[in-house]
């Protein structure tokens, strides 16, 4: 929390964005999920891997309540934007709504677009919806960390409509 301050206090800060990337929450609600993304991307072993998550788990336990709570007044003291990042339950959109948050990143599953009444547009994939991601030149879940910056954006999508293909003819 100590990094916190200098950046709230920086004037180009205008919006916090408030996650919890511990296994089993929000976007790893999934623990097999987790569990893949971390080995692949660290290349830990199965134990390695266990005590990794063991140690997020226990410090999600004794940091993560209290850690919201400190970003969300400061962020609200300074009045800047605060968005809430990967709501996947209804628990999350109104715990969200309860901090006066506004604005949600990546609502990751139908459950948490229900919650925003936003069913109809976002949640799931499927035709007819909206959508926003990129299409990438590589799995980037598999190639190594130090190959990372040279992965290519080749396609952007933004509600469901191309914005950006590195092919297409430049105008």
């Amino acid at each position: 929390m100590s990094d916190l301050e200098p950046l709230l206090q920086n004037c180009r800060t205008a919006m916090v964005s408030v996650m919890d990337h511990t296994p089993g929450q929000r976007q790893f609600a999934s623990l097999d999920a987790y569990y893949t993304y971390y080995q692949g991307k660290f290349g830990y072993t199965d134990a390695e891997m266990e005590a990794y998550m063991a140690d997020r788990k226990r410090e999600h336990e004794l940091h993560a309540a209290p850690n919201r709570k400190q970003v969300v007044e400061q962020a609200r003291d300074r009045r800047l934007a605060i968005a809430s990042h990967d709501d996947a339950t209804r628990d999350h959109v109104e715990e969200a709504i309860a901090d006066g948050i506004v604005v949600a990143e990546f609502p990751t599953t139908i459950e948490a677009a229900r919650a925003g009444f936003m069913e109809q547009e976002i949640g799931s994939l499927e035709a007819g919806k909206q959508a926003d991601f990129i299409v990438l030149d590589r799995d980037i879940m598999r190639v190594p960390d130090g190959e990372i910056p040279a992965v290519r954006v080749v396609q952007t999508w933004v509600g469901g409509k191309k914005v950006y293909d590195r092919e297409a003819p430049r105008q």
